[in-house]
């Protein structure tokens, strides 16, 4: 078993955090609105010393999501990650720019999803770009925030009434 998944991994992710200066990993999001979700793994990666048993991405995602469940925002916290998603992925927007097919595949395939989501082969992702592509954005879009009524429109479309 790789040593990532020794121990208390929840608990060593909390821990990075916190040598940043943050009480979760929801405050080190709150604290950088601009940042892709990788590159806030990559800074949480970067407090580790060369004693310290490394994290994984998805013990990294599956904290931030398990906190966004506690605190009952969920849904607010899978904007935020498609917001950053478009942004990194399309920032002159939805059909703007080269390779935009390529773009959009990547921005697509990327983004992170709860474990509540996947039930039953059910997959956020994909009926959210579904609806985004229904709803027919302009060339120029992409959500400036997760308030962007498109964005929350797909989001609705998506998601399951359970999770």
């Amino acid at each position: 078993m790789p040593s990532a998944w020794t121990g208390d991994w929840k608990k060593r992710v909390a821990e990075r955090a916190s040598r940043l200066g943050f009480s979760s990993v929801l405050a080190v999001f709150r604290a950088y609105p601009d940042q892709p979700f990788g590159q806030i793994f990559r800074m949480l990666r970067e407090t580790e010393s060369e004693n310290d048993t490394p994290i994984a991405y998805i013990q990294f995602e599956t904290v931030y999501f398990e906190e966004a469940e506690r605190e009952g925002i969920l849904k607010e916290a899978m904007a935020d990650i498609l917001v950053r998603r478009f942004k990194q992925f399309l920032p002159s927007g939805w059909n703007r720019g080269k390779r935009i097919r390529e773009r959009q595949g990547k921005c697509w395939s990327t983004i992170e999803r709860p474990q509540c989501l996947l039930k039953d082969g059910y997959s956020f992702a994909l009926e959210f770009w579904k609806a985004i592509e229904e709803l027919h954005p302009p060339d120029d879009w992409c959500p400036e925030d997760a308030n962007d009524p498109i964005l929350q429109e797909a989001i609705d479309r998506a998601w399951l009434e359970d999770a």
